[in-house]
């Protein structure tokens, strides 16, 4: 049995659990479980914290910077082991976290209180409350699978919340392969892009909108690989912040988002 404990240093809130299974080289895809993806290990002897770790922490660091104090109840949808669930955690009696697979949700139940954690199939689940903010950390959502895919998954998630929703788009991965991937997107979302990131983003914002007219895409957190957006509930039209986090000046300053353990 090897313990396991990540401390959170924005907000020194812990994650402690034990479990049979050690940091290895394994593959995993988009059905792995969160815990499959804390435990990976590459060949070149890097783990899940030597880069896109970092890179996501910090794109959601900059969202509660921005919606801090705003919102109470939180309920994370996709909660993994609950690192993400304990970054944007007020308090605990307000703190709601779900993860379908059975290792990840017991390591939830011994670290949230047992009433707020869910096991539950994101697509099958039904919501009993509503949430100030829903966090979804998909793993492949794009404009394809926005209609499709997730469809009654997101609108569940903007159904059940009040004020917030945060989620995991990896649209912008598809970006990097060439300028006819705009092109590509252009005829999905039957809107015409400024062939740029920021222009890519300002007309997803119209896309989203025309999907979910109470909402507005207010900030989005991005670097070449995936991008983290923050929406609000409204019908204000506001100017989207944009910001590009750079995988690489992250690696190379090695932040320290989370300090981690773990002993035989």
């Amino acid at each position: 049995m090897i313990k396991y404990e990540f401390l959170i240093n924005d907000n020194n809130k812990k994650i402690k659990f034990k479990i049979n299974k050690k940091i290895e080289e394994f593959k995993f895809n988009s059905d792995s479980s969160y815990l499959d993806k804390i435990l990976y290990k590459t060949k070149k002897q890097q783990t899940f914290f030597d880069g896109p770790f970092s890179i996501k922490m910090k794109c959601y660091e900059n969202i509660k910077k921005n919606i801090e104090g705003k919102y109470k109840t939180f309920f994370d949808l996709y909660g993994g082991i609950g690192i993400t669930a304990k970054l944007f955690e007020l308090d605990e009696k307000n703190t709601y976290v779900n993860d379908y697979d059975v290792e990840c949700y017991n390591i939830l139940n011994n670290n949230f209180l047992s009433k707020n954690v869910y096991n539950e199939d994101a697509f099958k689940m039904v919501y009993e409350n509503k949430f100030d903010l829903v966090l979804a950390d998909f793993n492949d959502l794009t404009i394809k699978r926005i209609k499709g895919k997730y469809k009654k998954v997101l609108e569940d998630i903007f159904n059940n919340s009040n004020k917030y929703v945060i989620l995991n788009d990896c649209s912008i991965y598809h970006l990097k392969f060439g300028i006819d991937k705009y092109t590509i997107y252009e005829k999905m979302m039957g809107i015409d892009i400024e062939k740029t990131r920021i222009g890519f983003f300002n007309s997803l914002k119209k896309y989203y909108k025309k999907i979910f007219p109470k909402w507005s895409m207010v900030q989005v957190e991005y670097s070449n690989d995936s991008s983290f957006i923050l929406f609000e509930k409204t019908e204000v039209y506001s100017k989207l912040k944009i910001n590009k986090n750079n995988k690489e000046q992250l690696i190379k300053s090695k932040p320290v988002y989370i300090t981690y353990e773990h002993k035989l």
